[in-house]
């Protein structure tokens, strides 16, 4: 997959830390946060080239 551009990278970033942010601040169990964040920080790390589902490269 092609990466992204230092600058979109960046922002892809800071919405990922507002998204976090909001997570934590949801009226959710600790595991729901996790699997939230889990998943939201797999899409980034797509968007990134580091990661390949079906790899099992998972954090």
């Amino acid at each position: 997959m092609e990466r992204l551009d230092p600058t979109c990278q960046t922002k892809v970033r800071k919405a990922l830390e507002r998204y976090r942010e909001e997570v934590e601040g949801a009226s959710l169990a600790s595991d729901t946060k996790r699997t939230y964040m889990r998943h939201a920080e797999t899409f980034v790390r797509w968007l990134e080239g580091d990661f390949e589902p079906g790899s099992g490269g998972t954090q």
